[in-house]
């Protein structure tokens, strides 16, 4: 009985199937309590993955938390979810597990829900967080995912998705919303014309290589931010720090809630700002930009257009710029601020553009 939260039920055995299999690219992330004194450098010699007994595991992000007398807390995010994984790795460092608690599972989160509870989680936004085009309400009689989670033998807690997508535009006044998040922490479809870009879309592009080692230890720049899902991502998957850039008060008060619910003070800042008009630009530039501005703005790549004036842009950051999938990018405006195209990828309505400032 020491094993507890975050579980995702469905009666559709093709969808358990492609949750599960590494390839999704969503992290398992646990709280785990262990016995004895943890060594920080062991911890860092599994994350790359390592072999036990004839089973290879893969990467690994293990992080000491808290240190006590006689046990430990640490935070460990897997992606394959091999049987008793996490324990067995514990094991093999010396540390008998004496408590696991799943916190996330993809851009589902556990949160602060008292045991007891469950949550469905609509069709439109399964479909959302995996880029597939939703079904109708009549083309399967198979029940979306609930989720779940708490020690076996009770009902739970109620977990949903970390993140809320909206559709965008902009209002009467002719504000620029914030591009992709309203308030709270759970996700709503998006609009009927739009099909927005799931953060763990983006981050499987990002974890696979094409773009070189981007993640790890990178500093990030969220411009539009919403309520951080893309920095935030980021950090969980080893980011050194990120700094998240949103003018809208609403998404602001969700995006500063997120990052203390998420422990991520330390390592992030928000700055309530025009992404168009920042002004000044302090501490390390970035070698990682994302902009998700609205679609038919010309907003994303005007938003780096100014990083790079305040300085805000590192030599070979990568940049990606989210627009409608029939936007083009201005190529001299591309070739004036030191920006070259490496790829462009279409996700329904959407379209990434992946590009390298200064030299490769």
């Amino acid at each position: 009985m020491d094993s507890e939260g975050l579980i995702l039920l469905t009666n559709d055995g093709g969808l358990a199937r492609h949750l599960e299999l590494p390839s999704t690219g969503w992290s398992r992330k646990y709280r785990v309590r262990v016995q004895g004194q943890v060594d920080p450098t062991a911890l860092a010699g599994i994350a790359d993955g390592i072999t036990i007994d004839g089973i290879r595991y893969g990467e690994v992000s293990a992080r000491l938390d808290r240190q006590m007398t006689s046990n430990a807390w640490l935070t460990v995010a897997i992606r394959e979810g091999k049987n008793r994984e996490v324990r067995r790795i514990m094991e093999y460092l010396g540390h008998h597990v004496s408590r696991l608690i799943r916190v996330s599972y993809g851009p589902f989160l556990l949160g602060d829900i008292a045991p007891g509870g469950f949550e469905e989680v609509k069709p439109r936004i399964i479909a959302d967080q995996l880029g597939l085009a939703p079904e109708t309400p009549d083309s399967s009689a198979k029940q979306a995912p609930k989720a779940r989670g708490g020690r076996p033998g009770h009902q739970g807690r109620r977990a949903g998705p970390s993140d809320r997508r909206d559709g965008r535009g902009k209002d009467a006044n002719h504000r620029r919303p914030p591009s992709r998040h309203k308030a709270g922490p759970f996700p709503r479809a998006p609009e009927p014309d739009q099909q927005l870009i799931a953060p763990a879309i983006l981050f499987n592009i990002l974890a696979g290589g094409r773009f070189g080692e981007v993640i790890a230890d990178a500093v990030v720049i969220d411009a539009f931010a919403g309520t951080g899902a893309l920095g935030l991502e980021a950090l969980s998957r080893g980011a050194r720090f990120a700094s998240f850039i949103e003018s809208d008060q609403q998404a602001l008060a969700a995006l500063r809630q997120n990052i203390t619910r998420l422990k991520r003070a330390a390592d992030s800042r928000v700055l309530a700002a025009d992404a168009l008009r920042i002004a000044r630009w302090q501490g390390d530039a970035a070698t990682l930009v994302m902009t998700d501005a609205p679609y038919g703005s010309g907003d994303g790549l005007a938003a780096i257009r100014q990083l790079r004036a305040i300085g805000a842009l590192a030599d070979a950051a990568l940049i990606v710029i989210e627009t409608g999938s029939n936007e083009k990018l201005d190529a001299e405006m591309l070739a004036d601020n030191g920006l070259q195209l490496l790829a462009a990828r279409r996700y329904g309505r959407a379209l990434l553009h992946f590009l390298i400032y200064g030299s490769a």
